[in-house]
């Protein structure tokens, strides 16, 4: 149980982290699919190098699944764990359909940085958890 629920937390992380940028610039969260996907491109373009080709790629991927995760919570209605093993197959899926157009390379670049922003989310959560008792 313990796998599932450390597995679940980095994806639900990344979520979030890929959606901060887009939700800091307009002081809410109702930014389109599609204008957080452009935001992602503009933070991932370069920490990817990612070419001419795989730009409109990787945005249409991003686009997907902002709008996935837009309904995904429309359709949890405030269940976390619905929403959590929504965001697991989301993410899943977002991962699987990066792999199909980025190089190895990239993909463990990718990897890298969502594990890095997980671990800080978890360290902010586990503070969070504290203060709360």
């Amino acid at each position: 149980m313990k796998w599932v629920r450390y597995g679940l937390l980095p994806l639900l992380v990344l979520a979030l982290v890929s959606a901060a940028p887009a939700m800091a610039k307009s002081g809410k969260s109702g930014k389109s699919p599609e204008d957080m996907a452009k935001t992602a491109l503009a933070k991932w373009k370069g920490v990817l190098k990612l070419t001419p080709e795989q730009e409109p790629q990787f945005e249409s991927v991003m686009t997907a699944s902002y709008g996935k995760m837009a309904e995904a919570k429309t359709a949890a209605a405030g269940d976390k764990a619905k929403m959590k093993e929504s965001l697991h197959t989301i993410m899943t899926e977002r991962s699987e359909d990066l792999a199909k157009f980025l190089t190895p390379d990239q993909m463990t670049i990718y990897h890298q940085k969502i594990d890095k922003i997980s671990s800080k989310a978890k360290e902010h959560m586990g503070k969070m958890e504290g203060s709360s008792k």
